[in-house]
């Protein structure tokens, strides 16, 4: 594990040069695994060809066994090609023979400790070339000589592109009259600028001190004018200087970078402040000769201080360069007593080597021990099983245990054990253990601040609380503290001591905030953190004289991108241990969840605030939403009134709102309440009427359209108006007018009676609206009202027409059809008496035919009785003719022709009884006998229309009915329209149903027949009798079932139905008989229809 958690990089090699063991930091730096460099030899792959023999020698020296640790610094070439510079510390292990084992290497990356000491030298080189152009100033009197050579050398050592004095004249222009140019650059000299390039402002501010440092022209804020400049002269950064004389703007120093943007150092703009002094000196001395020595002295004593100060920093830098040299002599003796425990060991566990061992026992009194009496017991098993793997397999292996000191004390170690090989064959095992105590404390930490964090059922300042008593444990400081930060105040947001602590730390304390810590955290981009504030720098801040805190640790907090406050931790005892840098991160953890839980804080605060104005907005709206809808719903301006002033009550709170009508048509005009909304207590006012006089000044106003608005009755000045608030018990007043177009003054009140009210700008806007809308109300209700009148009337006239035209149409179809009728009944009547005369004759004779008939059957029988043996030409005849045949036949003939005269005459009674054209006035009458001579005429209809259609079956259940008192050619009408149209229907069905209808056949009935039922009942209760006619059709939909009674509604084809049977048939049965027709049907499920008569 030490090859992963540390910057120490540690190899090991066999006896000829060959790499065996490889740490995790050396995989880092140089870029190869392991796998990638075992068995190399680590000249060929690390070093530079110039450093391979020295490298040799030195290998040569230790495996002779010479000297046992010798110290050298390489360079080591990556992977990548780079090259680091390190320092080594190498170390031989002998094996029991004394003879060189292996050879142990342990190096510390010097490079960016070399990079500093580069930077040192060429610091200390550009102070060397200050002190020299402060002297050539100095020693020349010649303004334009040391002009040049101030912006030469500037040139030379910044290294810019163009440098150059720029004087600003009175009149507000400007010109270069000094410049140093590199190659490729255009130059200013001489060229004059207008007074925009540099604008007055500018110069008040470079006439004060101010040094103007712009690293990118591109994204500077810079004024037009000035971006034009910088662009035509190709500036990408600059550095202006002003020059002062006097303490008056001269001019400029300024030095541009061309060539891309640059990052001006505090050293390079302390260096053009120097020689813009020095300038100023030059320029004084030509300006005043006659005080030069005195100047000169002046100028000398200030040189002399600046050279002192130059010496001084100086001194400061080579102390800095020994400090290095140290610290890399301090990295080598690190590198030999590295804070990690490297040791090997044979396959029992038995020490060979140890750097250092834990507390309480000596490297020579570890070496041959056991490396498992330092270890727990139940950690034991786990270096066995890792020791196991690599001296089987030679891989390395990763463990964390338990270690146990001398003084019983324990701690946590990560170890990572590799293969040491002789010959193929491992012949120990070496390990590096590095104490992650502390990196397991830390994670417990983390554990516990992610659970304070995330419990979400707990408010922020539970779980800020949990923060900071997590904080105090972790970083053993007695106080902690959340404080917000405005100006120079510092607030206490929340807090945690020791109850028995006297110290100033509560919620809501305020601090001057320079007298705090945090005014030096605020500003710091990481962790503010010290042990002791007495016996270092800290103690000369103010806070430190103020507060005598020893320790501290604090981190600002961010929110939403801006300073809020510190968090910090914080004791008045001093810390016994430095603050690691896990402390450092887990602050900064800390301070980050502080400042997103206030941002989601302020957040939810923001839309809270944002929910309820819009809240507020949308009752508004709804209550406008409301008033427009009931306009167009209901247009009833009562109706109106009550919405709008009980939703305004809602709406203001307030304790009363009415609507009042002016009434000038009264013999003393006045204003009256028609709506009203109220708090319970209050008594009522609806009806209440308002003489003109009594209202005052508000009459006129709402006359002129102009709002009433008053905050409090108390200000009012006129005594009627004073009068009428107090009569009401008003405390305050909005009242809007409204004027309708048809002349029309009404007032919406709304009234406070409990104190001063003020009326709020939107308030008064809404109550506008309101007005606005309830004015289109009672528009569009006046509107409305002429509407329906005019279409009340349309709608009479329409009634009228409409029911004229039925009657029309009813009286043609009862026209049509009795002229039908008529012409029907004549026709048959006409028939039967034509037929009855010839059957009456037929019938007549047949009598006399059949007693002729036996008479000479009874001759021919005598005839054969006395003259068996006739004439031949007798016994041929009698053969041909089949006499005996004929004697058999005839008889049969002629009743034959009796049934069919006896039919022919009932078919003829059966038509004048149907026409009955003598009955038009009530009758007493058999049902039944007009419901079979209606079957009698239809009877041809009933059978197939083709031989391979079945006929129709009717089927007759008849009750024991009364006679019936009707009208019996009418009701014979109904039967044939209702049969017709139920053989229509049957006819038209592709198929019969057979299991739908079982109501319209027999209980014995099982095969696919046509049928019709008819079937009669007395309903004794209702004194009517019931015709009821069914069949198994097509049936009929809700719609056709609505309108089969119309006039001239027909679903026939055309030509086949004229639409006036079923209407013929309801006005008889319902109009003529006052009874009822009842229809009953479905599709594809048959129809019945039940005809109710009175029996009298």
């Amino acid at each position: 594990m030490a090859k992963n958690t540390v910057n120490i990089l540690t190899f090991g090699l066999d006896p000829q040069g060959r790499i065996v063991a490889f740490n995790k930091a050396c995989e880092e730096i140089s870029g190869y695994s392991f796998e990638e460099v075992r068995g190399r030899y680590i000249w060929e792959r690390f070093l530079i060809p110039q450093e391979v023999a020295p490298f040799q020698a030195v290998w040569e020296h230790l495996k002779s066994g010479d000297s046992p640790e010798y110290n050298c610094e390489t360079y080591w070439v990556t992977k990548n090609g780079d090259r680091r510079r390190i320092a080594w510390s190498n170390s031989v292990l002998l094996n029991s023979e004394n003879n060189v084992e292996y050879i142990i290497g342990s190096g510390i990356d010097i490079t960016e400790s070399e990079l500093q000491a580069e930077q040192l030298n060429q610091q200390h080189q550009r102070m060397q070339v200050v002190g020299k152009i402060t002297l050539e100033i100095r020693q020349s009197l010649q303004l334009e000589e040391i002009l040049e050579t101030t912006v030469t050398e500037v040139l030379n050592l910044l290294q810019a592109d163009r440098v150059s004095i720029y004087r600003l004249w009175p009149d507000g222009t400007g010109s270069a009259v000094k410049e140093a140019v590199s190659p490729g650059w255009p130059s200013i000299l001489g060229q004059t600028f207008e007074p925009e390039v540099f604008p007055q402002e500018y110069h008040q501010l470079y006439a004060s001190g101010r040094v103007r440092v712009i690293e990118n022209t591109q994204t500077a804020d810079l004024a037009p004018c000035l971006v034009d400049f910088l662009q035509q002269f190709g500036v990408k950064a600059k550095l202006v200087v002003p020059i002062l004389l006097k303490e008056e703007l001269w001019g400029l120093l300024v030095a541009h970078q061309c060539s891309s943007p640059r990052q001006w150092s505090s050293f390079e703009i302390e260096l053009l402040e120097q020689l813009a002094d020095h300038i100023g000196i030059a320029l004084a001395q030509a300006q005043d000769r006659e005080h030069l020595e005195e100047l000169v002295a002046e100028r000398t004593a200030k040189l002399t201080t600046t050279l002192e100060k130059l010496q001084q920093e100086i001194a400061e830098r080579q102390r800095t360069e020994n400090a290095l040299r140290e610290s890399q002599e301090r990295w080598r003796s690190l590198v030999k007593n590295a804070p990690d425990i490297i040791y090997t060991c044979d396959p029992q566990g038995k020490l060979l080597f140890i750097n250092r061992t834990v507390p309480g026992i000596t490297v020579e009194q570890s070496i041959g021990t056991s490396i498992y009496e330092y270890i727990a017991p139940q950690y034991q098993h786990i270096v066995r099983q890792s020791l196991a793997r690599v001296f089987q397999t030679g891989e390395p292996a990763y463990y964390e245990i338990v270690g146990v000191g001398a003084n019983g004390t324990k701690a946590w170690y990560a170890s990572r054990a590799g293969a040491l090989q002789h010959n193929g064959r491992v012949v120990a095992a070496i390990a590096i253990s590095t104490d992650i105590t502390e990196r397991k404390r830390t994670e417990e930490t983390l554990r516990s601040l992610y659970k304070v964090s995330t419990a979400r059922k707990l408010s922020f300042e539970r779980r800020l609380q949990g923060l900071l008593a997590l904080g105090r444990r972790q970083f053993g400081l007695e106080m902690a503290a959340l404080g917000r930060v405005a100006s120079d105040r510092y607030e206490v947001v929340a807090a945690q001591m020791p109850p028995k602590l006297d110290f100033p730390l509560t919620k809501g304390t305020i601090w001057n905030l320079a007298q705090t810590y945090c005014s030096i955290t605020l500003g710091a981009p990481e962790p503010i953190a010290f042990e002791s504030a007495g016996t270092s720098h800290w103690c000369r801040l103010p806070a430190y004289t103020a507060s005598r805190l020893e320790s501290y640790i604090g981190m600002p907090v961010m929110v939403a991108g801006s300073v809020y406050g510190t968090l910090s931790f914080f004791s008045l005892q001093v810390r016994q241990h430095p603050f690691t840098a896990g402390d450092k991160e887990l602050l900064k953890l800390m301070a980050q969840w502080v400042g997103a839980a206030l941002e989601r804080q302020h957040t939810e605060e923001e839309l809270r605030q944002s929910e309820a104005k819009f809240r507020q907005l949308a009752q508004r709206e709804a209550l406008l939403n409301q008033l427009a809808s009931q306009i167009r719903r209901s247009l009833d301006i009562n109706t109106i009134l009550e919405t709008a002033v009980r939703e305004i009550h809602n709406l203001l709170q307030i304790d009363r709102c009415f609507f009042l009508w002016y009434r000038p048509d009264a013999t003393e005009p006045f204003w009256e309440v028609v709506q009203e909304a109220k708090i319970a207590s209050f008594p009522s006012l609806m009806g209440y009427c308002v003489p003109v006089t009594v209202f005052g000044p508000l009459t006129t106003r709402v006359f002129n359209k102009e709002i009433t608005r008053v905050d409090s009755a108390r200000m009012l000045t006129d005594p009627t108006e004073q009068k009428f608030f107090f009569s009401i018990g008003y405390t305050a007043l909005l009242a809007l007018p409204i004027h309708t177009t048809s002349g029309e003054i009404g007032v919406v009140s709304c009234g406070h009676s409990s104190g001063p009210r003020p009326w709020h700008d939107e308030e008064v806007e809404l109550l506008q609206r309101v007005a606005d809308q309830i004015a289109i109300a009672i528009d569009q209700g006046q509107l409305y009202k002429q509407s329906r009148t005019a279409a009340a009337t349309a709608r009479e006239q329409a009634a009228k027409l409409e029911q004229a035209l039925d009657e029309l149409q009813q009286t043609q179809a009862q026209l049509v059809q009795s002229e039908k009728m008529s012409s029907l009944g004549q026709l048959v009547a006409g028939v039967a008496h034509e037929i009855n005369n010839p059957i009456n004759f037929i019938y007549g004779n047949l009598i006399h035919i059949n007693n002729y008939a036996e008479e000479l059957l009874n001759l021919i029988q005598l005839y054969q009785e006395y003259y068996p043996q006739p004439a031949a030409e007798i016994q041929a005849l009698e053969a041909d003719i089949d006499l005996d045949f004929i004697k058999e036949d005839l008889s049969k003939i002629l009743s034959s022709m009796k049934i069919g005269a006896d039919r022919i005459s009932q078919i003829v009674l059966s038509l004048r009884n149907f026409a009955r054209l003598d009955e038009a006035e009530m009758k007493w009458v058999d049902i039944h006998e007009g419901l079979d001579n209606t079957l009698l005429i239809l009877s041809h209809r009933l059978k197939g229309k083709d031989p391979g259609t079945p006929a129709i079956q009717v089927i007759k259940d008849y009750g024991n009915l009364p006679k019936v008192q009707c009208y019996p050619g009418q009701l014979n009408q109904v039967f044939m329209n209702i049969l017709t149209n139920a053989i229509d229907a049957i006819e038209e069905n592709p198929k019969t149903q057979t299991s739908a209808d079982v109501s319209l056949t027999s209980a014995d009935t099982h095969d696919r027949s046509n049928i019709i039922l008819i079937g009669t009942e007395v309903l004794a209760d209702s004194n009517q009798v019931v015709i009821l006619i069914g069949d198994n059709g097509l049936g009929m939909t809700q719609e056709v079932q609505q309108r089969m009674c119309d006039p001239f509604f027909t679903t026939k084809p055309v030509g086949k139905g004229t639409g006036l049977g079923m209407s013929i048939s309801y006005q008889i049965v319902v109009e003529r008989h006052k009874g009822k027709l009842q229809c009953i049907s479905a599709p594809g499920y048959g129809t019945v229809f039940l005809i109710y008569i009175p029996i009298h």
